[in-house]
């Protein structure tokens, strides 16, 4: 594994775009170094529900949803 032997319990991530593609698969991998992370998302309902999904898979992560909105 590439993040093996990771001690990332000193540090917190803001992952945007945390619903899809390289923003989800890191919002998954860091809890698992003891990183907390504050997930950024523009879709509110799809944001809640994957971190709903992230919690119940992995109980002991500590997940934080943000809702991004687009500036003009």
């Amino acid at each position: 594994m590439i993040t093996g032997g990771i001690d990332g319990t000193a540090l917190t991530a803001i992952v945007t775009g945390a619903t899809s593609c390289i923003g989800s698969e890191t919002t998954r991998v860091l809890p698992w170094h003891g990183v907390p992370v504050v997930m950024g998302g523009d879709l509110e309902l799809f944001t809640c529900y994957v971190c709903k999904l992230m919690q119940a898979a992995l109980p002991h992560i500590a997940l934080h949803v943000t809702i991004l909105q687009a500036v003009d």
